[in-house]
């Protein structure tokens, strides 16, 4: 695949761009993401060649990127920071505000016509944090959002958005939206804006609840949603107090509750634990039905109706207590006030009296004075007793009673015992009643009537204590046997089954990582070259580890595939390790890439003083050699070692950069830096929170002498990780000073004359070239040789001149011969010529020759 593809599958073309309309080229503006890949869309395919220029002023000014016969080319292109596509439009890798100005394209329609220029605006976007309008107390919801207030004002704001949005507050109705009086203020820091919107006439048309809307206008695309919605109630709102609608609810039986008014917009539902209860209690739920309907049920148990009602499928006497609903049209609120209470049918559903068996009316034989006990069980709620005698009877009184209530967690057992006193006759008969009395009387209508015999032999005079006959069928119960309640544990067996998840395999990503992830066995041509492309790998990873695995270097000639792949599997078990120079590393990462295709699960990634720089956006790692660590490497740990602490804390871009790649790796769940000098605290908040998220480790070791620490993904700060405390400063530079004791070498800081470094990323791009140029010529049956660095002066002199004497670096002390270093490549390769007896040899040789810069015009 060529380069042009590669690059157009890692482009992210933003949704903000808009396409184009039939016939038309190139639209104006365009609009593209600050700090990710973006595409300013141009419909230039038939073009014969396309420029594109930084300003809409061409004169004197050079391209940023040209392409021409699928030739690229151009200062923006060579940085890196442009690119064009094959229908001439414009990428820019990574998009920063200095791209927010007018571009201008030149092409042509054939190589003899006239160039055509269009001017095209580029707008820089930023997205929010929050891709909404947020309401200030409103911030971490999502969704409908429901608020108490005592103050009426209302506070909306979109931050750190670029360009700014226009914010608006309304009321919403079923009538529709009503305006209020607002203010409005925007802050710029110069690239971010921050809009908010204020008003204190949030209860304008109603006096308890109110549903707000905060809608900002912006580019499309910017925000996800242009308007949220918040409903507040009015908690200082002096209303008065509603009687409550009593609901008797049997148990387990369903209860719906309605609020009252008719074209209801909005409400809240409020349940308070205690009858009666004056304060709000809990909040139950609310709904919003204008629009797209919308309702939060904050309490388990219970359902919402079709209008806002609020349903309990089965009543329990968990739902006792006092229900408030609020609802309002937006014009006009109304509130409904049930108390409900559950009830019990007792059993057996009547009430018994102690000596009878109720299998018949009942008689009792008794005396003129004693006591009558009633009873009824299992009832809810606990209701009155009361004995009295028949209607007309004036020799019968009731003195003293007395109530027992035994509580049965949602029952009671109630009994009454009454002490009585009758003037009659003996052989009279009095009939009495154990009836219900008190509230609960029209759900629990139970009466039971019983006669008195007063037979003569049991007639005494009325200053005689009266006792029961022998005989008699009535007793009288004096004891009350407790109750006593014994726990019954149970004790279950907890089985823990162990689940296996397999992820599916992934499409092959078209990025520059993921391509080189994948492609290091799809271009295998059959089993044989797999199976010796492995045993090569392991060789050379094996012989300069000395791993003590169950296989041996030697061993490995003869093993098939499955065998391989088992000694794979050890050593990603154990950590792949990858240092040394470029054939180890290569090694090294060819089988973390064989690993990942073959779904071998790797436990631990060791980067040992090879670590050089983070690829764009955290995509890769970039080792000294050149080689990548792509993001897509499935591996459980990360471990970076830099004993020569290539890591400084001046070097802060660099480990910001190491953890966004952290966050992106699929699988890594701990980053640990050894043996290097870290910043105090990092404020890269996004990569944090990504990390946070993942519940990825950050840790900071520097050997057994020196302690351990653990980043704090939300303060951004380390913390000891023995006892958690935080690293103080003072601390970390004796901690810093202890590490830097360790490093025996002296760095100079400055640059010898007439040279110069190479950065990591012009290395890199300087070994791609140069590996093409090694391919074209290999391709072509070239061989390399290499001579000394070292060449007698006078074969330099005599072959240039003296005049060159100045460009060239002499070595001293070295006898009577004058040595200078390498002036070029033709005068070490015509010897090697002359002494071989060679009379042709098609050789190339890419390597450093010494002499000054900068001192000749040419040659």
């Amino acid at each position: 695949m060529d380069p042009f593809h590669t690059l157009m599958m890692s482009v992210l073309v933003l949704s903000l761009t808009y396409s184009l309309e039939e016939g038309e080229m190139c639209n104006s503006p365009q609009y593209i993401e600050v700090e990710k890949p973006g595409i300013v869309i141009c419909s230039l395919e038939n073009a014969y060649a396309v420029s594109w220029y930084n300003s809409t002023i061409l004169r004197n000014e050079y391209p940023i990127v040209h392409y021409s016969a699928s030739a690229k080319s151009g200062r923006g292109y060579i940085s890196g920071e442009f690119d064009i596509t094959r229908n001439g439009s414009l990428l820019i890798n990574t998009v920063s505000f200095s791209h927010d100005h007018y571009f201008a394209v030149e092409y042509l329609n054939a190589k003899l016509d006239d160039a055509v220029v269009l001017n095209i605006q580029v707008i820089v976007v930023v997205k929010p944090h929050f891709p909404f309008p947020v309401i200030e107390y409103c911030e971490n919801i999502t969704g409908l959002c429901f608020q108490k207030v005592e103050d009426p004002h209302v506070y909306c704001s979109v931050k750190n958005i670029r360009p700014a949005a226009l914010l608006e507050l309304t009321v919403k109705t079923v009538n529709g939206n009503k305006n209020v009086s607002f203010h409005r203020h925007t802050e710029s820091n110069g690239k971010l804006f921050t809009s908010r919107v204020t008003t204190r006439d949030a209860f304008k048309y109603t006096s308890r609840l109110a549903l707000i809307a905060c809608s900002a206008h912006t580019l499309p695309g910017i925000l996800e949603r242009n308007e949220y919605i918040v409903l507040i109630q009015n908690i200082n709102h002096s209303a008065p107090s509603v009687e409550p609608t009593v609901r008797f609810v049997e148990r387990n039986s369903s209860l719906e509750l309605r609020c009252l008014g008719t074209d209801i917009g909005f409400l809240v539902w409020w349940m308070a634990d205690t009858l009666n209860s004056k304060q709000l209690g809990h909040l139950l739920a609310y709904s919003v039905m204008l629009g797209n309907p919308q309702k939060e049920i904050h309490i388990q148990g219970y359902q919402m109706g079709r209008e806002g009602s609020v349903i309990i499928p089965q009543f329990d006497i968990t739902y006792e207590g006092t229900y408030s609903c609020i609802s309002s049209d937006g014009l006009s609120d109304t509130l409904a006030v049930y108390e409900t209470i559950m009830f019990v049918k007792p059993s057996p559903n009547y009430l018994t009296v102690d000596g009878c068996d109720h299998e018949g009316y009942c008689v009792l034989d008794v005396t003129n004075e004693g006591n009558l006990t009633c009873r009824v069980n299992g009832v809810r709620p606990r209701v009155q007793l009361q004995w009295k005698a028949s209607h007309g009877t004036k020799t019968m009184s009731f003195k003293t009673q007395e109530v027992l209530i035994v509580d049965k967690n949602d029952t009671y057992d109630v009994s009454l015992t009454s002490a009585y006193y009758a003037q009659v006759e003996p052989g009279d008969r009095v009939t009495v009643v154990c009836e219900v009395v008190g509230p609960y009387t029209d759900h629990f209508n139970m009466t039971t009537s019983i006669d008195l015999n007063f037979r003569k032999e049991m007639a005494i005079s009325p200053s005689t204590e009266a006792t029961p006959s022998p005989k008699s069928r009535f007793s009288t119960i004096g004891v009350v046997v407790p109750v006593l309640m014994i726990a019954v544990v149970l004790c279950t067996t907890a089985s823990v089954i162990r689940t296996v998840y397999r992820r599916k395999q992934q499409k092959l990503t078209q990025r520059i990582d993921g391509k080189e992830t994948f492609s290091l066995l799809s271009v295998k041509a059959s089993q044989g070259e797999v199976l010796n492309d492995i045993k090569q790998q392991l060789i050379i990873y094996l012989k300069d580890r000395n791993k003590s695995l169950r296989y041996k270097v030697e061993n490995l000639e003869d093993t098939s595939v499955e065998e391989l792949l088992e000694v794979l599997r050890q050593l990603c078990f154990r950590g792949i390790e990858i240092r040394g120079d470029e054939n180890l590393q290569e090694s090294a990462l060819k089988l973390l890439k064989i690993a990942s295709y073959k779904k071998i699960n790797i436990r631990k990634v060791l980067l040992r003083d090879c670590f050089d720089f983070v690829g764009n956006h955290g995509s890769s790692i970039i080792t000294t050699s050149g080689h990548v660590l792509p993001r897509t490497i499935p591996f459980s740990q990360l471990d970076i070692t830099s004993s020569r602490h290539n890591l400084e804390e001046r070097d802060y871009y660099r480990v910001k950069q190491t953890l966004c790649y952290a966050s992106q790796c699929r699988k890594l769940r701990l980053l640990t830096f050894s043996h290097c000098v870290l910043p105090y605290s990092f404020d890269d908040s996004p990569n944090l929170v990504q990390l946070q998220n993942k519940n990825v480790e950050v840790c900071w070791e520097n050997g057994i002498f020196l302690p351990k620490f653990v980043l704090n993904l939300s303060s951004g700060k380390w913390q000891y990780a023995v006892d958690g405390c935080e690293l103080q400063h003072g601390d970390y530079l004796n901690l810093i000073s202890s590490i830097s004791e360790e490093e025996s070498l002296t760095v100079h800081s400055k640059i010898l004359k007439r040279t110069r470094n190479y950065s990591p990323k012009q290395m890199v791009l300087a070994r791609r070239i140069f590996h093409t140029m090694e391919r074209c010529f290999k391709l072509h049956g070239a061989v390399t040789i290499d001579t000394p660095m070292f060449e007698m002066r006078e074969a330099i002199v005599e072959t240039f001149g003296p005049h060159y004497a100045r460009a060239m670096f002499d070595i001293n002390d070295q006898g009577d011969e004058s040595v200078s270093l390498r002036f070029d490549l033709t005068i070490p390769f015509v010897r090697y010529i002359t002494l071989n007896n060679m009379s042709e040899l098609k050789r190339y040789h890419i390597g450093k020759v010494c002499r000054r810069d900068n001192l000749f015009k040419k040659g």
